[in-house]
């Protein structure tokens, strides 16, 4: 029998659930659902509509059915629907993008890889680094509602943390800063952004029942 898990969050979570790379997971774990990239803000947003521009059309279908989710807003149905045994979170989305302001009760995941779309242009941001304390409270907002939606209808299901973080080193002592600036690409202020990260799991483990997967070591 195997054990039912859902995602929420970036490819250091799903791709435990994918046979490139673990061929065998599917002895042990059904994936039943799985939602990618997004910040949280968005995840318990309103609704709202997009327009299938040709960029959207040409793109794979992995990423339109990123998009439809990111915009429909139906995962936590899906969640409902599905009754994973686990959920397993990572916060990368909300480190990385922050989102595009709708208006108070509708976000969008600020995602280089769909900020084409017409219905994104001229729409205000907000991340965790230009702005800390707005963002932060309308984080803390959509977790708290987020674990609220867990504990009622969910109460069963068991919630995993990941705990993530950048690092700059590759396996061959190479880093990631050189790699950037060979490619002509602006450097990442890793320290910085591991300790918002920190802040941010630091919340959600003081506030809420978890277990952790520490992945915060360098090796």
């Amino acid at each position: 029998m195997t054990v039912k898990i859902a995602t929420i969050g970036s490819c250091v979570v799903r791709d435990n659930f994918n046979t490139k790379f673990n061929p065998y997971y599917k002895e042990y774990f059904n994936l039943v659902a799985h939602h990618h990239q997004s910040a949280l803000p968005s995840l318990m947003s309103n609704p709202t509509k997009f327009s299938k521009v040709d960029n959207y059309n040409k793109t794979t279908k992995f990423r339109k059915q990123h998009i439809q989710n990111e915009f429909s807003k139906q995962f936590l149905q899906r969640l409902k629907d599905t009754n994973p045994d686990y959920i397993i979170l990572d916060l990368y989305a909300d480190i990385k993008f922050g989102v595009v302001m709708f208006d108070e009760n509708t976000y969008i995941t600020n995602n280089i890889q769909y900020k084409y779309l017409p219905e994104l242009q001229k729409k205000s941001t907000l991340n965790i680094y230009e702005n800390f304390e707005e963002y932060f409270k309308l984080w803390k907002n959509s977790v708290d509602e987020l674990f609220e939606f867990f504990h009622n209808e969910l109460p069963k299901s068991k919630i995993i943390l990941l705990n993530a973080r950048y690092h700059n080193k590759f396996k061959d002592n190479s880093t990631l800063d050189e790699w950037r600036q060979n490619k002509g690409i602006k450097c990442l202020d890793i320290k910085m952004m591991n300790q918002k990260w920190d802040i941010l799991d630091n919340y959600i483990e003081n506030n809420f029942d978890v277990f952790k997967i520490n992945m915060k070591s360098d090796k």
